[in-house]
């Protein structure tokens, strides 16, 4: 496929277009590393909680939920179903949901804690443009927008630093050229 895309691009872009491609792939590639390190320490922070908690199946229940977290919005409400049926279902009560609740509630504030760090340091994003990235894919596309967002922000900051700033620049110098000197 690299071939063909190659192929595809006009000669006198081929080199440029490549290694922007190349720039987006591997950035994309560290999202999707950076997701599954979040998803996998939000398994083992849910997973500790309801082990502590002695909640039966509650070591893979808490891996379950920070798997399905790699779905935005999915992770606490199937987790806290699963959770507390097996708590209930064993006679646990009120303490074994709430030490479920209190485990994924636990690993969402993981995330919302070292989230946007990860992800901008895996990306190369300042953690405010991670966030700021999420809020507006958030509000335009909900939680697609949420899923879409920091690559969104990551392939049009390569795009803006390898394609637009320097044609923005070699305007700007062609219109002082241009300019005529003052007497």
């Amino acid at each position: 496929l690299p071939g063909l895309l190659r192929d595809l691009l006009p000669i006198s872009y081929r080199d440029k277009g490549m290694s922007v491609l190349t720039q987006i792939h591997r950035t994309m590639a560290s999202f999707f590393r950076g997701r599954l390190l979040i998803c996998g320490i939000k398994g083992v922070v849910a997973a500790l909680g309801m082990w502590f908690g002695d909640v039966p199946q509650g070591i893979l229940v808490g891996l379950a939920s920070g798997a399905m977290s790699l779905v935005p919005f999915l992770a606490f409400p199937a987790g806290a179903a699963l959770g507390c049926g097996f708590s209930l279902l064993e006679g646990q009560g009120l303490s074994g949901v709430l030490w479920v609740l209190g485990s994924l509630t636990a690993a969402e504030l993981v995330e919302t804690a070292i989230g946007p760090w990860l992800l901008g340091r895996q990306m190369a994003l300042h953690p405010a443009v991670v966030l700021f990235s999420l809020f507006v894919g958030g509000k335009l596309l909900g939680a697609m927008g949420l899923l879409l967002a920091v690559p969104m922000a990551s392939t049009m900051k390569i795009l803006w630093r390898e394609l637009l700033f320097p044609w923005w620049r070699e305007v700007a110098e062609r219109e002082v050229a241009d300019r005529p000197e003052a007497p």
